[in-house]
């Protein structure tokens, strides 16, 4: 899809304004979009996601979840038979493998971000720490009742 174009299309519910090439890129080294949208927002995709999310019409998030997921399950789909594995093979992959691994990964990445603590160990303190690092934290000072 042509960043260009996209300029008051659709992402889920929210309208774009406009589109640029990111500096940044995907895990393999291709080309990300930032979508700004009409509230000011941006958001950052891989140029290829855009080209399955991107809609004249606006929609729901689970709309949006439904385009965003379809082609990957279609590519790992394609693998899976491509690999010729036996189907309780494929469970166990499934299963146990994929989510024993994305949580392992989960777990080594939020030991780096709360310095050397099991994400359990964590206190409000720490949290407050990484917002503000990365300013995001909220100022201080008196809620409104």
């Amino acid at each position: 899809m042509n960043k260009e174009k996209i300029g008051g299309l659709y992402i889920g519910p929210k309208k774009i304004k406009s589109a640029k090439i990111s500096i940044s890129t995907t895990y393999l080294g291709k080309e990300k979009i930032i979508i700004k949208y009409e509230d000011e927002t941006e958001e950052e995709f891989p140029t290829e996601t855009i080209s399955y999310i991107v809609t004249k019409e606006k929609s729901d998030l689970t709309t949006l979840c439904e385009k965003r997921v379809t082609p990957i399950a279609e590519k790992i789909l394609e693998i899976l038979v491509e690999s010729e594995l036996k189907k309780e093979d494929m469970e166990y992959l499934i299963n146990n493998i994929l989510p024993a691994s994305i949580a392992e990964s989960l777990r080594r990445a939020n030991k780096i971000l709360w310095e050397g603590k099991e994400f359990h160990e964590v206190t409000l303190l720490d949290i407050d720490k990484v917002l503000r690092k990365n300013g995001r934290a909220k100022k201080k000072g008196k809620r409104k009742s």
